[in-house]
C-alpha cells in the first residue's frame, strides 16, 4: 500500500488502521491524531511528502512494543471501548466501529496539525541554537593557542567552557 492510500485512509474516523512498516506500526494523519488522543500519547512525526505535495503526521512505535501494550489490561480495555472489533491482518490491524462518543472528544484536526507543526518548529530551533553554540564553543577551543597558554590559563579558558555548555 502506497503513502496516498495510507493518507485517504487514514481521514476514515470511522475506524482505526495500524499499519505494518517493517518492525513498526504506523498511524497517519487523523489515525495519529486519534491515537495519541485517546491510546497514548505519543510524539508526532511531521513530514513534508513531495509525491502527496502535502505534509503527512504520524506515530509510529514497534511491533514488539504494541503486543505488550495490547496485552496489558488498560490497553487492551480502551481498544475494546473504542471499537466493535479489531482485525489483525498480515500488513495492518483494524479498529472498526469507533465509538462516536470518542470521536467527537477530538480536538479539531487543523488546530491539531497547526500545534504539532509549531511543536516541530520550536525543536528545529532548538537544534539550531544548539548547533550555533556548538560551533562557537569549537571555533573557541580551535582559536585557543596552547602552546603560549600557563596551566592556570587553560583550567580557566576549560571552566569558561564548561559554564557556558551548562548555560
Amino acid at each position: 500500500m502506497n503513502i496516498e492510500d495510507k493518507v485517504v485512509e487514514s481521514s476514515d474516523l470511522s475506524k482505526l488502521v495500524l499499519y505494518k512498516e517493517g518492525a513498526f506500526y504506523k498511524l497517519y494523519n487523523q489515525h495519529a491524531m486519534f491515537f495519541a488522543h485517546h491510546v497514548k500519547p505519543f510524539k508526532v512525526g511531521v513530514k513534508f511528502i513531495k509525491k502527496i505535495s502535502d505534509t503527512i503526521y504520524s506515530i509510529g512505535f514497534p511491533i514488539s512494543s504494541f503486543d505488550k501494550l495490547i496485552d496489558g489490561k488498560f490497553i487492551k480495555q480502551l481498544l475494546e471501548k473504542l471499537s466493535t472489533s479489531m482485525v489483525l491482518n498480515d500488513d495492518k490491524i483494524v479498529c472498526s466501529g469507533l465509538d462516536k462518543l470518542y470521536i467527537s472528544q477530538l480536538p479539531d484536526y487543523e488546530i491539531w496539525c497547526a500545534e504539532q507543526n509549531q511543536q516541530t518548529d520550536n525543536l528545529n530551533d532548538n537544534v539550531e541554537r544548539n548547533m550555533d553554540n556548538e560551533m562557537t564553543i569549537k571555533q573557541k577551543i580551535m582559536n585557543f593557542n596552547v602552546g603560549c597558554k600557563t596551566p592556570i590559563q587553560a583550567m580557566s579558558f576549560i571552566s569558561e567552557l564548561q559554564q557556558e555548555i551548562a548555560s
